[in-house]
């Protein structure tokens, strides 16, 4: 399972096309986006999880020396930032972690924030990157302007919480706020995090993980 579920909202773990897709600000046949989605901190997002995936597949090809075949056999790297399909009978890699599962950077990657009543992608949410040597992981999130004030951007950051709390890896999170943005303030102190440090342009917060 790889989506998250809480009571309104779905937060559904991107895969890589669906990622290029929303950096792209093009639709498939089966996205059902609101008005203003995909954002600019959306597209951001999406980004880092493309480019995570194409570094772990360019690895994972690497260390099987079957760089060309095996990226060929599904996958073409596209200019900048992503993958594209290719129809190619080049042979595959032939441990188990191949194609798309090669491609799966886990679950420390971007979630789109659907709607359960309508299936529609309101924004996303998710992790710039794994646990670092820490076990800390940071957090960022957005919604479509329509979407906020109805409490969304809680009960997501709730769910990636409870998420955090339950995988042994993670001890704590760590966000950060302009310091105008006054509503993602609020979301991160009723969700219990606290200000750590400021600087001219931020306001980084932490939460610690009783384990």
């Amino acid at each position: 399972m790889t989506d998250l579920i809480t009571r309104r909202l779905v937060l559904h773990r991107l895969t890589v096309l669906e990622a290029a897709r929303i950096v792209g600000g093009i639709a498939g046949p089966g996205d059902v986006w609101a008005d203003g989605f995909p954002g600019e901190g959306d597209r951001d997002a999406a980004r880092i999880a493309v480019k995570a995936a194409k570094a772990r597949a360019e690895a994972h090809a690497l260390v099987h020396r079957h760089s060309s075949g095996y990226l060929g056999s599904e996958f073409a790297v596209a200019a900048g930032y992503g993958f594209r399909l290719i129809n190619s009978s080049a042979p595959s890699c032939s441990c188990p972690d191949q194609g798309l599962a090669a491609l799966d950077v886990g679950p420390f990657t971007c979630y789109r924030i659907d709607c359960r009543a309508d299936n529609t992608a309101i924004g996303t949410i998710g992790f710039h990157g794994p646990p670092d040597i820490r076990q800390q992981v940071t957090i960022g999130y957005g919604l479509v302007p329509h979407s906020w004030g109805l409490g969304y951007a809680t009960e997501a950051v709730h769910e990636l919480i409870e998420f955090c709390r339950a995988h042994p890896d993670v001890r704590s999170i760590a966000a950060d706020t302009d310091h105008d943005n006054i509503a993602s303030q609020r979301v991160l102190m009723k969700s219990g995090f606290s200000v750590v440090n400021r600087d001219r342009d931020l306001i980084y917060y932490e939460l610690g993980l009783d384990k």
